[in-house]
């Protein structure tokens, strides 16, 4: 009988992998994103707004492991909203494209939590702040709102891992996504689905 030895964990087998405490890392990600404020197209219900006013967006991030569970990240976001003018029905005052901008800005501060970061592909938990910047009829417009997000972690290499995401955040107050904040009170809310690349810095 030949030597049939277990292959090693898979911890053991890349001890250097990405997921170790003191690890920094960087992440790009491409994304579709959706918006069911009042800037949207006309819709009968958000759902519809979600579904038909779609637009591209591009995210960045840096993060520190904590610990291999546990994830600070930094991440700005960049958003395109295709559709400028608000719904007549909710409100008299349009959007102007030549004043304004279709680009919106988000920065995020999250913490990420992994489970089971031993495995190949791990589940992930991310809840924490953002805030966005836009440019409506020529005022720049803040807001901030809480921020929870869900995915996949793959370790694909001792340093480089791929992710898919959902995240989901409200942003207060809804004008500031819009101009317009006369139906929703709760905030406006936006939505990215999306995948990418990360890839640790330090050897550690």
């Amino acid at each position: 009988m030949g030597d049939r030895r277990s292959a090693p964990p898979y911890r053991e087998r890349y001890p250097n992998r990405y997921r170790t405490a003191g690890s920094f890392e960087l992440s790009l990600a491409l994304e579709a994103g959706s918006y069911a404020g009042e800037r949207s197209i006309d819709a009968s219900n958000p759902f519809q707004k979600f579904s038909k006013n779609n637009g591209a967006s591009l995210a960045v991030a840096g993060s520190y492991g904590m610990t291999q569970e546990n994830v600070l990240v930094l991440s700005y976001r960049l958003f395109d909203i295709p559709q400028l003018f608000a719904d007549g029905a909710q409100s008299d005052e349009q959007i102007r494209p030549e004043d304004s901008s279709e680009w919106v800005h988000l920065l995020s501060f999250l913490g990420r939590r992994l489970f089971a970061p031993s495995w190949r592909v791990s589940p992930t938990l991310q809840i924490g702040l953002a805030g966005l910047l836009s440019h409506l009829n020529g005022e720049t417009k803040v807001g901030v709102g809480p921020q929870l997000g869900v995915g996949l972690d793959a370790a694909l290499a001792p340093r480089i891992g791929g992710f898919v995401e959902l995240n989901a955040t409200i942003i207060y107050p809804g004008d500031a996504t819009d101009r317009i904040d006369t139906e929703t009170r709760f905030g406006d809310p936006l939505v990215f689905a999306g995948g990418g690349l990360r890839y640790r810095l330090n050897s550690r």
